[in-house]
C-alpha cells in the first residue's frame, strides 16, 4: 500500500517582524495579547493541514481554544473575525468560501513546497499570480546560482594569485638547497703525497744527506792522493 502524501508543511515560516507589523499592532491594541496567540495558532492549522488554507468553522475554533486553554471558543471566533477585518486573512475567501488564507500564506507555502515537488494552488482558492510567482522564483534561482559561481571563481583566482606570488628568495633558497644536496661532499684533507716524494723529503731533511756524504768522501780521497804525489821532505845541507 502506497504512502499517502502529506499536504501540509512540517514547519511554519513566520516573519520575525510579525509583532511590529501595523495590522498586528492594531489587533493587539484592540484585543490584547490573546490576539497574537490566536493568530499564530490559526497559522499552525493552515500550514499543517492543507498547507495554504483552513476551513473556518466551530471545529477549528474549538481546537484552538483547547490548545490555548484559557481562551474560550467564542473568544477565538471573535479574534479570528478581527484578523480578517484588519487584513491578516483575505476577507473575500472568508465571507464567500468560509476559509482562512492570504496571499502571503500562499507564497510561503509554494516557496517551501517547490523544494520538494511542483505544486499548484487550485484556482478557486488562489490569491496570487502564478506567472509572476514563477518568474520571481526563477530569477531568485538564477541570482543564487550566479552568486555561487562568482564566489567559486573568486576563490579559484585567489588561489592562483597566491601561487604566483611565491617569493623569489624562497625559490633561490630551494634551488641552492637542491644544489647542495646534489653536489658531492668533500673533506678538508691534506694533499696525498707519493712514497717517493716522502723519501726525497726525508733525505733532504737528514743532517747528512746522501749527496753531502758523497762530496765529503770525494774530498777526503782527493786529499790523500795529493799527499802521495808530493816528494818526501829533504834534510838540511851538510857542511
Amino acid at each position: 500500500m502506497s504512502r499517502v502524501k502529506k499536504k501540509g508543511l512540517d514547519y511554519m515560516p513566520l516573519d520575525l517582524n510579525v509583532i511590529h507589523e501595523r495590522r498586528m499592532m492594531r489587533l493587539i491594541a484592540r484585543e490584547g495579547r490573546d490576539a497574537l496567540a490566536v493568530y499564530v495558532a490559526t497559522l499552525t492549522h493552515i500550514y499543517g493541514d492543507e498547507g495554504y488554507y483552513v476551513v473556518a468553522d466551530s471545529a477549528l475554533y474549538g481546537d484552538i481554544s483547547l490548545e490555548l486553554r484559557d481562551i474560550e471558543e467564542k473568544r477565538v471566533a471573535h479574534i479570528v473575525d478581527r484578523c480578517v477585518a484588519v487584513g491578516l486573512f483575505d476577507e473575500t475567501m472568508y465571507r464567500q468560501k468560509g476559509v482562512l488564507t492570504s496571499a502571503d500564506v500562499q507564497q510561503q507555502y509554494l516557496h517551501v513546497m517547490r523544494r520538494r515537488r511542483h505544486v499548484e494552488i487550485p484556482e478557486e482558492f488562489r490569491l496570487i499570480d502564478m506567472d509572476a510567482f514563477e518568474a520571481k522564483t526563477e530569477k531568485a534561482k538564477a541570482d543564487e546560482t550566479g552568486g555561487k559561481t562568482a564566489s567559486s571563481s573568486a576563490k579559484t583566482a585567489k588561489k592562483t594569485r597566491s601561487r604566483k606570488k611565491t617569493p623569489a628568495t624562497d625559490v633561490q633558497t630551494s634551488v641552492a638547497t637542491t644544489s647542495e644536496m646534489a653536489a658531492p661532499q668533500t673533506l678538508d684533507a691534506e694533499p696525498a703525497t707519493s712514497p717517493s716524494a716522502n723519501v726525497a723529503q726525508d733525505v733532504t731533511n737528514c743532517p747528512y744527506s746522501i749527496a753531502q756524504h758523497s762530496i765529503a768522501q770525494h774530498s777526503i780521497a782527493q786529499q790523500s792522493k795529493e799527499k802521495q804525489i808530493l816528494p818526501p821532505p829533504t834534510g838540511s845541507p851538510q857542511d
